[in-house]
């Protein structure tokens, strides 16, 4: 099975991050967790003000909202459907119409077609 030559880059490149991580992690413990540390709060930092402030658009949002508004009443509805209904564990219900229904059969269309008048004989050009 052949890998493509960017897996092996890639793979390269995570070997030698890691690598440069763990000699610095053994040099300096306390500097490195600094850094770490660092690195994470400003990672968070970018990733809050993109999404804060980036260009997503009123419709989405607003498709958003209406799709959490209809989850929420879908699921108040099957809240009440369940508790109002109290089942008993001694009644079995049956239901007969899967099995009872018949095909139903179309009704053929008293529709007359009529052939248009047009380039009959003349044969079309296949080449």
């Amino acid at each position: 099975m052949m890998k493509r030559p960017s897996y092996f880059i890639v793979s390269g490149i995570i070997l030698l991050a890691l690598l440069g991580l763990g000699s610095k992690l053994f040099g300096d413990p306390v500097g490195t967790l600094k850094w770490l540390l660092i690195i994470v709060a400003v990672t968070a930092i970018m990733i809050y003000v993109v999404k804060r402030f980036s260009g997503s658009s009123t419709a989405q949002s607003a498709n958003q909202k209406a799709y959490r508004k209809a989850a929420k009443q879908s699921q108040k509805n099957q809240q009440l459907r369940n508790t109002s209904k109290p089942k008993d564990s001694n009644v079995v219900t049956y239901s007969f119409n899967h099995s009872k229904r018949k095909p139903k059969h179309r009704k053929k269309s008293d529709v007359q077609l009529t052939v248009i008048d047009g380039k009959k004989g003349k044969k079309k050009n296949r080449a």
